[in-house]
């Protein structure tokens, strides 16, 4: 594509109303980015799906309608995740709306989870699965028990490939559930052969969720303090967990892992 139809192309986005307009560009370029729009930058490894963010980035009118073109689709029978067709564009739609955090899709995506929760379970990847969750935790109303709930339930008993993502969704829901749930953490940590730190370091860096996580480290009475604070001073200095909440040294990004490394992180 030409730096001129480039533009034109990008003309057309920015002005596309929400809905099924909206909706073909998404469709076009999550499928087959190499034929819809301009070249992917590959020297920094750009996502098909960017290009729309950064446009809701620079425009709050298009970042709504991108909202509701998102929200609605995940409402149709178009967006199954058993579908070939629909698994690039759903994967890119759900990475787009933690990285914008829009709230406006949490009610949609999570009745789209529940309609297809035996599908992505099955999946062996665990791509769409896991996206899902990251769409789901970043943007979610807080201080709400069914959410807490469904939270929970997934850690428990969803697939062991979405307890990381699971846990990160408690913790930013309800920390002091997700410090009920640092004993399981440990252990499952403990089987598989795997840091608990990343999991344990994405809490520390949660405001709302640091002053719990230092009195649990603190409690006498918890047996599994010890293990916790080992993995945690591999990540963070000695002096912050002496009793003093400290601040976060870098921004919170608590769905950071890669999808190619098979490593049990968030």
């Amino acid at each position: 594509m030409t730096l001129t139809s480039s533009a034109a192309w990008l003309d057309a986005v920015r002005s596309a109303p929400s809905g099924p307009e909206l909706l073909r560009f998404l469709r076009r370029r999550l499928a087959e980015p190499g034929a819809e729009g301009p070249p992917l930058d590959d020297r920094r490894g750009e996502g098909a799906e960017e290009v729309f963010e950064r446009i809701a980035r620079e425009d709050p009118e298009f970042r709504l309608r991108l909202e509701e073109t998102i929200a609605a689709y995940f409402k149709s029978p178009e967006a199954s995740p058993t579908s070939a067709a629909a698994r690039p564009v759903v994967r890119g739609m759900l990475e787009i709306v933690p990285r914008l955090g829009l709230t406006g899709t949490f009610t949609p995506l999570r009745a789209w989870l529940a309609r297809h929760e035996a599908a992505l379970a099955a999946d062996p990847t665990s791509v769409l699965g896991r996206a899902v969750l990251g769409a789901l935790a970043v943007p979610q109303p807080t201080g709400i028990a069914d959410v807490r709930d469904f939270w929970r339930r997934l850690w428990r008993d969803g697939p062991a490939a979405w307890h990381p993502r699971a846990f990160v969704g408690l913790r930013l829901q309800d920390p002091k559930a997700a410090a009920e749930e640092l004993p399981l953490l440990l252990e499952r940590a403990r089987a598989l052969g795997q840091d608990p730190g990343p999991l344990l370091q994405g809490m520390w860096l949660q405001p709302s969720a640091q002053p719990v996580l230092l009195a649990w480290l603190n409690d006498p009475n918890n047996p599994a303090a010890e293990e916790a604070r080992r993995a945690l001073l591999r990540r963070i200095p000695n002096e912050s967990l002496t009793g003093k909440s400290m601040p976060p040294r870098r921004p919170l990004r608590p769905l950071a892992a890669p999808e190619q490394r098979r490593r049990w992180a968030a």
